[in-house]
């Protein structure tokens, strides 16, 4: 499998998107309802038959483990940029993904062939005496944790999350397709972001963003698409902490999620591309 820099070729990303468009013909060629055709566009709703097939591809056919594994599966804001933006160029983990769903390689390779050796059962008291002593250490266990946990572990991580504040982009600024949104937030690790268009009834879910020790976050948000059009279109920004229904990149809704902490809304207008 080849390995990758952080400047790939544009023949290796061209080659890259023929691969997957040509594994996923072959999807659609044995069911054209599960995976139907699709304009490779800058819609992210027309990639979710494609992100099925690569978790069809590794989780069915292959067998690999939905958790134990090193598989990144890219969601379809990734695919949508991917085909639709010449100069986007995915991490190592989803190029290496995306170079394993195109080669197809056998089930073998993640899974050991080696037959299973039945382990030899006790007689049934000893059977009973190590149970119990299975119990014994496993409920010390969580004794020690608890109390590991409650020695070290902030008394403030308990507290609920408060003060989420986006500083950047400031409300009414004008900002290119592609930037980096920034803020602050007190007891929390994940901020979601989400952008509608003042005139749109879709909420776009954006790439979450980590919360350092200093209670900063950074996270990438994308203002429409790279169509000309869209210079001078309006959006709204908001952060979210602890949606209740889980939320992931790419996700489209129709309301503002609910949450246990969200922030206030910045109105956002679209502007031409800066230059590189």
């Amino acid at each position: 499998m080849p390995k990758y820099s952080n400047i790939v070729a544009e023949q290796d990303l061209k080659g890259l998107r023929e691969g997957i468009r040509n594994k996923y013909q072959e999807y659609h060629l044995k069911d054209k309802v599960k995976f139907p055709d699709f304009e490779y566009n800058s819609s992210r709703a027309n990639y979710q038959p494609l992100k099925d097939s690569f978790e069809e591809e590794f989780y069915i056919v292959r067998g690999i483990d939905r958790i134990n594994n090193n598989i990144h599966i890219p969601s379809t804001n990734t695919l949508a940029l991917i085909y639709s933006d010449t100069t986007y160029v995915p991490g190592k983990k989803i190029l290496n993904t995306c170079y394993l769903y195109i080669e197809g390689k056998s089930e073998s390779v993640f899974k050991t062939t080696s037959p299973a050796i039945p382990p030899s059962i006790p007689p049934r008291s000893a059977l009973n005496n190590w149970l119990k002593a299975c119990f014994v250490v496993l409920v010390g266990l969580i004794i020690l944790t608890g109390l590991v946990t409650y020695m070290y572990h902030p008394l403030s991580s308990t507290a609920p999350a408060s003060r989420l504040i986006i500083d950047r982009p400031s409300d009414g600024q004008l900002v290119p397709r592609q930037l980096i949104a920034e803020g602050s937030v007190s007891n929390a690790t994940t901020v979601w972001l989400v952008i509608r268009g003042v005139k749109s009834s879709r909420y776009w879910v954006q790439p979450e963003a980590k919360v350092d020790d200093r209670g900063r976050w950074k996270g990438h948000i994308y203002i429409g698409s790279e169509d000309e059009a869209d210079i001078g279109l309006r959006s709204q920004i908001r952060a979210f902490v602890n949606p209740v229904k889980s939320l992931k990149e790419g996700d489209v809704l129709f309301s503002w999620p609910d949450a246990q902490l969200s922030s206030k809304t910045i109105e956002v207008i679209r502007g031409p591309e800066k230059p590189n």
